[in-house]
């Protein structure tokens, strides 16, 4: 990782053409009280802190990139756990439902849609049958996954905009349909359970479909770049070549 300057990384401040600038510091109870300085455009009548250009005044820090180091790994366990929740969703779906085909296509919603059906699928009783049992632990799991507000937590970090920069709290811009953004204030040991029980709530969600779904399992091995023993002539796999 390069220290390189974004577009709000400024060794010079404020820019030309500002009307002012001034220090705004944040003091909340349990959190180091963290200032900066806000630059306010002469061409804005109005302004919002959440739709703010963020950078450090000489360019990203040593503490900056190691902060990143963190940041991006546990965002991407969200992002991955995230996408894994949504195809198992998916598979509930078609499989509760009974269609053979078990095409994706079939099932384009989003995941406040997917919940809605899961929910009403979680109450139908089928007695005698193997869907009975998954759809007791899917009401279970599903409920599990509200009182944890997983759903509110992954839009926040997968449609919100993280300030990226070494400070006492993680902060984050929020933006809504047709609203004005907001400011969402995390420790980072929030962010990582968050991660974990979107985790959680994934392999919950797939333990639900074994044996009622394909599954595909890596050789206990580790596979490195270069391995090519399932690779067949006639495989649908097709290996990218530069």
């Amino acid at each position: 990782m390069t220290n390189e300057q974004s577009i709000g990384d400024q060794q010079e401040w404020p820019r030309p053409g500002h009307s002012f600038t001034y220090t705004t510091a944040f003091t909340l109870d349990g959190i180091e009280p963290f200032e900066f300085e806000l630059s306010v455009s002469a061409e804005a009548d109005e302004m919002h802190i959440s739709n703010v250009i963020v950078g450090r005044i000489g360019g990203s820090n040593a503490a900056d990139i190691e902060l990143r180091k963190e940041l991006y790994y546990v965002i991407g366990r969200i992002t991955v756990a995230s996408g894994h929740i949504e195809a198992a969703m998916k598979r509930l779906v078609l499989a509760l439902q009974e269609n053979r085909t078990r095409q994706f296509s079939l099932v384009d919603k989003t995941w406040s849609d997917l919940h809605k059906i899961l929910m009403k699928e979680s109450r139908k009783n089928d007695a005698f049958s193997w869907k009975d049992q998954v759809r007791r632990n899917l009401a279970t799991h599903l409920q599990w996954s509200e009182e944890r507000k997983l759903k509110d937590h992954r839009d926040n970090f997968i449609h919100g905009s993280t300030w990226d920069y070494a400070m006492p709290v993680v902060l984050l811009s929020r933006f809504y349909r047709k609203d004005d953004g907001q400011q969402i204030l995390f420790k980072m040991e929030q962010i990582q359970k968050i991660s974990c029980e979107l985790e959680e709530y994934a392999r919950r969600l797939e333990t639900l479909l074994h044996g009622h779904w394909h599954e595909a399992m890596l050789p206990s091995r580790a596979q490195v770049p270069g391995y090519s023993a399932f690779i067949r002539q006639n495989s649908p796999i097709v290996a990218n070549e530069e």
